[in-house]
């Protein structure tokens, strides 16, 4: 592949992801306001993108000791999961309101 084509077919791919960032939070959300802190994540709807490349909705809460946990929607398992060393990074789409 030319570097011409290779470069045009970066911009397409950037774009397509700009786009999709756009759909699913309603406005221009670029990766690096995605980026997260677990231990300052508020209780919410989220989607957890993992470090393998996938995503996944979930909800993040609070145990009792403060660890902060995720079920992702599409897992079997409904644990309360506290690795968040799998996850690349977090897009919040409702935050918790009382």
């Amino acid at each position: 592949m030319e570097k011409e084509q290779a470069e045009k077919l970066l911009k397409t791919v950037d774009q397509m992801a700009k786009e999709f960032r756009e759909i699913l939070f309603g406005k221009n959300v670029e990766k690096d306001e995605l980026t997260y802190d677990p231990s300052n994540l508020a209780n919410g709807l989220y989607r957890i993108y993992w470090k393998d490349g996938d995503s996944s909705l979930a909800a993040v809460g609070c145990l009792a000791n403060g660890t902060r946990w995720y079920t992702p929607t599409n897992w079997i398992n409904l644990e309360k999961w506290t690795d968040w060393d799998i996850v690349s990074h977090v897009g919040l789409i409702e935050k918790e309101s009382h």
